[in-house]
C-alpha cells in the first residue's frame, strides 16, 4: 500500500476504529451512533466503545505506526487532508478519516466530478427488476454516468453488471477491506470491476494484476469503520 497520500494522524484514527469494532459490534452500534463515533477523538472513542479498561490498546494508540495498516497490492490510502480526497466528502459529517482505493486517487476524482447515480434495492430481487437494474445502468453508463452501488444486493449488483457490459464508470464500497469480497457470491463481479479497471488507459502499471479473497458469507469480516474501502472500474 501506498502511504504518502495518507498522514499519520488519520491513518491512527483509521487503526483504531478497527482495533474498536469489536467492541462496537458487541455493542450492536445502530449507523447513526456509527456517524458520531466517526467525529470522536481517540480517547472520546476508547471510552464510547467500552474499551477503558483496555491498557495495551492505549499504549499501542499513542505509540502508532504507520506500518501497522494492512497492506495490499495497488491499493492507495488516501486521506481526509490529501487535495484529491473527494470534495463532496469533504462536508460531511462523519466523513471518512481514510479512504482505501482500488484505483489512482486521480481517477475516483474524475469519476465524482462527472455525474452519478446510485442505484440500490432488493437483495432478493425479480428477474424483471434485475433486468430493468441492469439495462438502466447499461444506458447510464454508457452516457458516461458513473454507476454507484454495493455488492450486497441483487440490484445493485445487476447495476454493475450492466455498467461493465458498456464499458463504463461504476464504483462500490467494499465492508470489509478493498481485497476481501463479501459477499461471496459476488466474486466474479468483483473481479470484472478490478480486471476493466485495471484495462484502463489512465491506469498505472502497479497492482495491475489482483485476485479478490472471497470472505465467508456467514461471517462479515471486521470493518474498517473510519475508511471507505473503494474499488473503481472505468
Amino acid at each position: 500500500m501506498r502511504h504518502p497520500r495518507a498522514c499519520k494522524e488519520c491513518l491512527r484514527s483509521s487503526w483504531l476504529l478497527r482495533a474498536c469494532s469489536r467492541y462496537l459490534d458487541e455493542q450492536g452500534t445502530d449507523a447513526q451512533r456509527l456517524v458520531g463515533l466517526l467525529e470522536l477523538d481517540g480517547d472520546e472513542l476508547i471510552a464510547a466503545a467500552g474499551a477503558s479498561e483496555n491498557q495495551d490498546l492505549r499504549s499501542r494508540y499513542e505509540s502508532f505506526q504507520k506500518q501497522w495498516i494492512p497492506s495490499a497490492r495497488g491499493v492507495t490510502a488516501l486521506c481526509a487532508h490529501d487535495p484529491g480526497y473527494p470534495a463532496v466528502l469533504a462536508g460531511l459529517t462523519g466523513a471518512p478519516a481514510v479512504l482505501y482505493l482500488a484505483a489512482p486517487p486521480e481517477r475516483l476524482k474524475g469519476m465524482l466530478t462527472e455525474p452519478a447515480v446510485a442505484i440500490a434495492g432488493s437483495r432478493k430481487a425479480t428477474n424483471y427488476g434485475i433486468e430493468v437494474a441492469h439495462s438502466l445502468a447499461r444506458d447510464l453508463a454508457g452516457a458516461g454516468v458513473t454507476v454507484i452501488g454495493g455488492l450486497g444486493d441483487g440490484i445493485a449488483a445487476a447495476a454493475h453488471a450492466g455498467a461493465l457490459d458498456a464499458e463504463g464508470p461504476t464504483l462500490t464500497v467494499m465492508p470489509g477491506g478493498v481485497d476481501i469480497c463479501y459477499p461471496a457470491p459476488r466474486c466474479a463481479l468483483y473481479e470484472r470491476m478490478l480486471e476493466v479497471g485495471c484495462r484502463a488507459p489512465h491506469r498505472s502499471g502497479a497492482g495491475a494484476s489482483r485476485r479478490a479473497r472471497a470472505s465467508s458469507p456467514r461471517s462479515p469480516p471486521s470493518r474498517w469503520l473510519s475508511s471507505a474501502t473503494i474499488a473503481t472500474a472505468r
